[in-house]
């Protein structure tokens, strides 16, 4: 087994699955969080190993940083701390300090430490709308980057940086870009809060599903042990080294046909309740995985169908949740 491997952000959604699928290849795995929206709960079965490290920080935090690389050797670093698209909307300054400032922190530190890979878990969000309904293939790696929302150019700008000291330094890194992870420990509330899970939870209390515009914008939905597996396949790739790949199931799906496969999979039907478009809304996502799939014998598991399954399944388990879950959170108060 290899021996030290560290994630930021890994009590998240993504994150969590990702130590747990870690602890298989590495002998120690040190999670980096500081639980703003990550939880603890999410890393019980990880807790058990009796081989996990977990270091409350932030990673705007330099001294912080420098501290926890300065005296343990870390071989492979996994950077997937951020803030997300719909916390951007009313909060630009956080997220460009955690998605940009820190994720320069933690380059820095990779590279003092001497770290043997480090990987950049990117968003296909730095896509924007940059692919138009009358587009008929899928976005490869290197097409176009129109963002659209300061976190889809704070995770552009992340980029960039990971490639500025894979040239200039010589740190050896992998940038992935997952598109639309769901399944077990997703968010339910709150500006993190996603679709699939909400719309489950509407369905569940009979309340219509909210539908912003027509429902027509598309996303690539894919399931998180297949996004982790890319990842973990990405960093054992000495070719991928200073490159981009993209994670993804490879299939385009509506919000609108997405609602349909879940009320199939609830066995009823629900209304649907429209609002208008959301600010830095991205109308396609839709991803080439043609590289993953040559370079890494890449292919997803889980078919969407499936995968819902396996998400209600989770879902049922999990108590109810103690803020209110309405339309209204992916809608947060507008930057002043």
């Amino acid at each position: 087994m290899k021996k030290h491997a560290l994630v930021s952000g890994g009590a998240g959604f993504i994150g969590s699955h990702l130590v747990d699928r870690l602890l298989k290849e590495f002998e120690l795995v040190t999670v980096i969080d500081d639980f703003s929206t990550g939880k603890m709960k999410n890393l019980a079965l990880a807790r058990e190993t009796g081989r996990l490290q977990i270091l409350q920080g932030d990673i705007c935090d330099e001294v912080f940083l420098q501290s926890q690389f300065k005296y343990e050797e870390v071989d492979q670093v996994y950077h997937l701390a951020t803030h997300c698209v719909r916390s951007s909307i009313h909060d630009p300054v956080r997220n460009h300090q955690v998605n940009t400032t820190g994720t320069l922190n933690l380059l820095i530190a990779s590279h003092r430490a001497k770290v043997k890979r480090f990987i950049y878990c990117s968003s296909s969000e730095v896509f924007g709308d940059a692919l138009t309904l009358s587009q008929t293939r899928a976005l490869k790696e290197d097409d176009l980057k129109k963002p659209t929302t300061i976190y889809g150019a704070s995770k552009l700008a992340g980029e960039h940086y990971t490639e500025a000291f894979h040239k200039t330094y010589g740190l050896p890194v992998v940038i992935v870009r997952p598109f639309n992870a769901y399944g077990p420990r997703s968010h339910l509330v709150g500006p993190r809060g996603e679709v699939i899970p909400r719309f489950f939870y509407f369905a569940q209390h009979q309340k219509p599903f909210p539908i912003f515009g027509q429902g027509e914008q598309t996303r690539d939905f894919s399931y998180v042990t297949d996004i982790v597996e890319g990842i973990v396949k990405a960093a054992q790739c000495d070719a991928l080294e200073g490159t981009v790949i993209h994670l993804g199931s490879g299939v385009e799906t509506s919000v609108e046909a997405l609602a349909r496969k879940i009320e199939s999979c609830l066995h009823l039907s629900c209304e649907r309740e429209t609002y208008p478009q959301r600010l830095g809304e991205v109308p396609r996502l839709w991803a080439d995985i043609t590289r993953a799939k040559k370079w890494l014998g890449f292919a997803p598991k889980v078919s969407l169908e499936h995968g819902l399954e396996k998400t209600w399944e989770w879902l049922q388990k999990q108590p109810s949740p103690s803020q209110s879950v309405e339309a209204s959170n992916w809608k947060p108060p507008l930057f002043q």
